[in-house]
């Protein structure tokens, strides 16, 4: 070790202090802890802001005088900042604290101190303050002694000790330092005036890299001897093959004292595993020499100038291989004891690097780029060496790292490992490329050299090595790695048929996710895929969720636009554990990024997205009623059509089921309602039943009879599938039942059932039986109202049969008129006005009878009709020109077909009908004649009017039993053949219904066929024409019309067209007209005639396509008021108002 004048101070003292320094002398010494040291227990300064152990003191009274810078003191004061001060710590000390290191010397209190290190120590559980005292020296020791951290950081720790002797000469020895320090090292006199710092490079912002462990620094020169070791050094280092060692020891011997050796003396070489000589504690004599005497000092000089130091060699050699490890030489001065020394604990020196017996690999640097992310290219150069004498025995396993604090523990990060084969003495520098970890974290770190790592079996390496804790370094500089951070903006669940939102999803089924995410990270994202997750809970967790499906990804750049991926999955039925899943739970679906998690990121907490919570159900049948249609108006004990339409929408087939229909107050129907019974013909049934595969619908119009102890009201007609809930799967038995729009259902009435009548053709025979429905027992009486409207006088009404019948005349020629009929029965009037069109005969002969009345086989019951022909020239001449009369029936020139049936059996025959005009033109037409027994059920309507595409069709076709009496209900009804498209035939009690708008204009032919509950049946054939769409005049009247009233009423029609307006008959109330445009106007005539005013308008286009239709307004003046506030009421009210009622009652059926 170099011994040299520690000039360093002369610089940082004054030219005159500098005289007065006592020499100072620095050498390499291990630094040995004390043993058997008392702990000292501080006392503080200021207890009422600082805790002892931070700022305090301890006072420990001296067994000696100790002389320094001219005065003596007798306690030293040890302060828990690093330092002592002499004299009383008070006067001129510190009196609250001593934060602030200083440099050296000043004037600034406090002064007469000797600082180890000062700084402002916060001593802790770990830290102490110990000394030993003997006759003639304290020796103080600081240990692990950490700085105040403000922080919370890390702290530093550092050890040192202070030795004062009875001769004034005092040492300063530095040990281990480790962590982040700031302070002082030095002394000063009792004025600040004289003194100098310790460590070279700083004066107060002293750290680490400036303290030198094991350095000892003398100051003062004793008066007696005093030998050190300065400098070992060893040469010419020499395996055998038997491991033992042979080697030159170079020395350099020194004397601090004022006196000189007086003499020579003998000095040793060991070789120790650490550089603390103990001689009984196993270290290795090797060489001994001899010393000539040293000379005396004074000052520091000898009296040539020069300093008492020689340079001496030896050759060391072992006898017994030393064992494997690390060693030092260590050289003993006056290794005999023969020398008198003022300090025998500097005599030992020591060399300051150690050789290594076996192998000791040394990490020694290790270097990479400033930035990388994960799966980048990267690569490192890094150094290591083989400081022992031997080479291992397998290739050794180098790893670099990832470190936070450029500190080797087990929070770093691999990310790379090689292997090399290393000699004796051998240095490794290297460059290794490797791909970043896509695990690397994103941050700042340091690159870590660690040559031979732990592995599982062997914790210190799988290399035996004299030194493990050289294995390790960091680099100087920090690499930023960067992160991905994918980020899932949104996931939409969509319906797989439809591509829109959802949240009802199957399992079992097919589901879509959308999924829309974005890189917002620094690195690419490489190789991860978007799935679709299913959970139990709100908290996804890939661990026990299920994972449905996954879209792959190949990458995705940092700052790249949003992607969008579309999954298309099949939701699983059971969990991951084989369970299925249960219908009625709580599901929640997430939408996730890197599913598989094959992306280390920034950020995981942003990567899902979750949809829902969901009810997902279970496979299975879901019946549900999609749609309810009924009529819009019926009435209570009718039978009404009612269209339903039930659906399977599971994905399961459904067992046979029931289904039921009721009538509800409100739009929920439930089994309390009012059932309503299914009308079969003749039977009827409380249900139906359905069998429906998944995803199948039924689609059925039925035949429903609301009960005649049902109230008049408004309800809504609804139906229940499965009532009874036997189909224990069905997913949602919420959707069983579903409500048809209201109903207005009004009390049982008698109503006319026509709306229209067949054209009359001028000099054709007119023949149409009315009909009528809500007619009780006993007699009905049918009459034409001729004081409402000027009905045409050739036209009567049969007043039992309700049959319309006449010729009009060519004298009023083309003409539309009205017509009011009334029937009264059972104490009960209905009223219904009427439109005719009489039009022109065809010029062609032409016979005009659809169909003939049946004829009661019996001799008593006479049958009389009369056939009807138009055109030619009359007059006309009738006969049978194919076909057979029953016996005792004929038919007459004059076309009167009568008689009474004789021994001929019940059946149809096919007559075929032949007029000849005067001309001798001829018309034939084939009726069926019917032959039915006495008291058998027949038809009464036996043909129907034709009907207009678009419009309104309303016909009534009853049955009677001929004779007389009531029907054996229940009937039962077929229809057979086309009806027209648009009208639906429904059953009713006593008569069926053809309803509708027929959509096709055409000739259709069917037939209806009746049975009553004795098996009485008939069967006729009809023929209806559907014309192309006419007009229908619509007006809103208003109740009443007053004299002198101004009247405005537009008239509109259906279908809406460009038509032009006119009254064809009939007239309105004086004062009124009807211009083209449509609009009745004009102020009432003071002079009216209270009453009914019936007239026909008609509504022609611009291609002649026209329409009439029958309507009336009524004038009444306003009443009198007469006797006690009663009004004087015209008696025709109580009809007219009946009349109306029948209009309100009108419904499609």
């Amino acid at each position: 070790m170099n011994v040299r004048l520690f000039a360093l101070f002369s610089a940082l003292a004054s030219t005159a202090a500098f005289a007065q320094l006592p020499p100072i002398t620095t050498s390499s010494q291990p630094y040995a802890p004390l043993t058997g040291a008392t702990v000292g227990s501080p006392v503080g300064r200021d207890l009422s802001f600082y805790e002892a152990d931070d700022e305090g003191v301890i006072a420990v009274p001296l067994s000696f005088q100790f002389p320094y810078f001219g005065n003596t003191y007798d306690t030293a004061y040890i302060d828990t900042n690093g330092f002592i001060m002499l004299g009383n710590s008070s006067a001129g000390g510190c009196t609250t604290n001593c934060l602030a290191s200083t440099t050296f010397p000043t004037a600034a209190a406090p002064n007469a101190i000797i600082a180890g290190f000062w700084e402002d120590f916060d001593g802790d559980g770990q830290s102490q303050i110990r000394y030993t005292q003997s006759a003639g020296e304290l020796i103080v020791e600081w240990v692990d002694m950490p700085p105040y951290d403000l922080l919370g950081g890390i702290p530093g720790r550092i050890n040192f000790q202070i030795k004062l002797t009875a001769s004034g000469l005092f040492t300063f020895h530095q040990g281990p330092v480790t962590g982040t320090l700031a302070g002082s090292s030095g002394f000063e006199n009792a004025t600040g005036t004289v003194g100098a710092n310790f460590l070279s490079g700083c004066t107060t912002a002293c750290n680490a890299s400036h303290w030198v462990p094991n350095r000892l620094t003398q100051v003062g020169e004793p008066d007696t001897v005093d030998l050190a070791v300065s400098a070992v050094t060893v040469q010419n280092f020499v395996r055998l093959p038997d491991d033992n060692l042979t080697f030159t020891v170079n020395t350099t011997l020194r004397n601090f004292g004022r006196t000189s050796s007086d003499g020579g003396f003998e000095w040793a070489a060991y070789l120790s595993r650490d550089r603390s000589l103990e001689l009984d504690g196993g270290d290795i004599l090797v060489a001994t020499g001899a010393s000539p005497e040293l000379p005396a000092v004074l000052n520091g000089a000898t009296a040539d100038g020069g300093q008492a130091t020689v340079a001496l060699s030896a050759a060391a050699a072992t006898v017994t291989a030393p064992p494997t490890g690390e060693y030092y030489v260590l050289v003993l001065a006056d290794s005999s004891n023969v020398v008198a020394e003022a300090s025998e604990t500097n005599n030992v020196g020591a060399s300051i690097t150690a050789f290594v017996q076996g192998v000791d690999l040394v990490a020694s640097s290790i270097s990479g780029p400033s930035t990388s992310f994960g799966g980048a290219d990267a690569g490192v150069t890094f150094s290591f060496l083989n400081r022992g004498t031997s080479a291992p025995d397998s290739g050794v396993p180098v790893r670099v790292l990832l470190s936070l604090d450029n500190v080797l523990d087990n929070t770093d990060i691999p990310i790379a490992d090689a292997s090399y084969t290393v000699s004796g003495g051998q240095t490794i520098t290297d460059s290794v490329s490797f791909a970043m970890p896509a695990s690397a974290p994103a941050g700042e770190f340091f690159y870590l050299l660690h040559v031979d790592p732990p592995t599982p079996s062997r914790p210190t390496g799988v290399i035996d090595e004299a030194n493990e804790l050289n294995n390790w370094a960091a680099s100087s500089g920090k690499v930023t790695i960067s992160r991905s951070d994918l980020v899932l903006e949104s996931a939409v669940l969509l319906d797989p048929v439809t591509d829109l939102p959802t949240t009802s999803v199957r399992f079992g089924e097919a589901v879509r996710m959308r999924a829309r995410f974005r890189n917002a990270g620094q690195a690419t994202a490489v190789g991860f895929s978007v799935g679709l997750v299913l959970s139990t809970d709100a908290s996804l967790s890939l661990l026990s969720d299920v994972t449905v499906c996954t879209q792959p990804v190949a990458s995705l750049a940092p700052a790249a636009a949003t992607q969008e991926v579309t999954l298309n999955c099949t939701l699983p039925l059971v969990n991951r554990d084989g369970v299925p899943y249960v219908t009625g739970s709580t599901y929640y679906v997430f939408g996730q990024v890197d599913v598989t998690s094959a992306v280390y990121e920034t950020n995981e907490q942003n990567n899902s997205q979750l949809v829902g919570p969901l009810r997902i159900t279970a496979p299975g049948p879901d019946l549900a009623v999609t749609a309810v249609t009924a009529p819009a108006a019926s009435g209570v004990g009718e039978v009404m059509p009612v269209t339903r339409f039930i659906k399977n929408v599971g994905n399961r087939d459904a067992a046979a089921t029931n289904y039921r229909y009721y009538a509800s107050a409100n739009d929920i129907i439930t089994t309390d309602d009012v059932p309503l019974r299914i009308v079969n013909g003749t039977t009827f049934a409380d249900d139906g039943m359905v069998t429906l595969a998944a995803g199948v619908s039924d689609a059925r119009t039925e035949l429903v009879e609301l009960p005649t102890s049902m109230p008049a009201g408004t309800y809504f007609i609804g139906v229940i599938v499965d009532p009874a809930r036997t189909i224990a799967a069905d997913l949602d038995p919420s959707n069983n039942a579903l409500a048809s729009r209201s109903t207005a259902v009004a009390g049982s009435a008698l109503r006319i059932a026509n709306t229209t009548l067949p054209d009359a053709i001028i000099d054709r025979p007119y023949l149409y039986r009315l009909s009528a429905v809500g007619v009780l027992a006993g007699a009905a009486r049918w009459e034409i109202d001729r004081t409402r409207g000027d009905a045409p006088s050739w036209l009567t009404l049969d007043a039992t049969e309700g049959v319309l019948s006449g010729t009009p005349t060519g004298a009023s020629g083309a003409q539309v008129v009205g017509l009011t009929v009334t029937l009264e029965n059972a104490g009960r009037i209905a009223v219904t006005r009427l439109a005719l069109r009489v039009l022109s005969t065809s010029s062609g002969l032409e016979v005009v009878t659809a169909a003939l009345p049946a004829v009661v086989n019996s001799v008593s019951t006479q049958y009389d009709f009369q056939l009807g022909a138009v055109g030619g020239v009359p007059p006309y001449a009738w006969r049978v020109s194919a076909g057979t009369l029953p016996t005792g029936m004929s038919l007459s020139s004059a076309g009167q077909l009568s008689g009474a049936p004789r021994n001929t059996p019940n059946g149809t025959s096919q007559l075929t009908l032949e007029v000849r005009d005067a001309v001798g033109a001829r018309a034939t037409r084939v009726l069926p004649l019917r032959l039915i027994p006495a008291g058998a059920i027949t038809f009464r309507t036996i043909s129907i009017p034709d009907a207009i595409v678009g419009q309104e069709y309303l016909q009534d076709i009853a049955v009677v039993n001929l004779d007389g009496s009531q029907l054996a209900r229940p009937l039962s009804w077929r229809v057979m053949g086309a009806v027209p498209t648009g009208l639906s035939v429904t059953p009713q009690a006593e008569l069926i219904t053809i309803a509708g708008r027929p959509t096709q204009a055409g000739t259709f032919s069917f037939s209806i066929a009746v049975e009553d509950n004795n098996g009485r049946s008939d069967q006729l054939a009809y023929t209806m024409t559907v014309h192309a769409a006419r007009y229908r005049v619509l007006l809103t009247p208003p109740e009443v019309l007053r004299p002198g009233e101004t009247v405005s009423l537009p008239l509109s029609v259906s279908p809406a067209g460009a038509v032009t307006y006119r009254v064809v008959n009939g007239a309105l109330p004086s004062g009124l007209t009807l211009d083209p445009a449509g609009t009745i106007s004009g102020t009432v005539s003071e002079d009216a005639a209270d009453g009914q005013s019936a007239f026909v308008v008609e509504a022609i286009d611009a291609v002649g396509i026209s329409g009439v239709t029958a309507l009336s307004l009524r004038v009444e003046r306003a009443p009198r008021a007469s006797g006690c506030s009663a009004a004087v009421v015209d008696p025709s009210l109580g009809l007219l108002g009946l009349g109306a009622l029948a209009l309100l009652r009108r419904r499609r059926k």
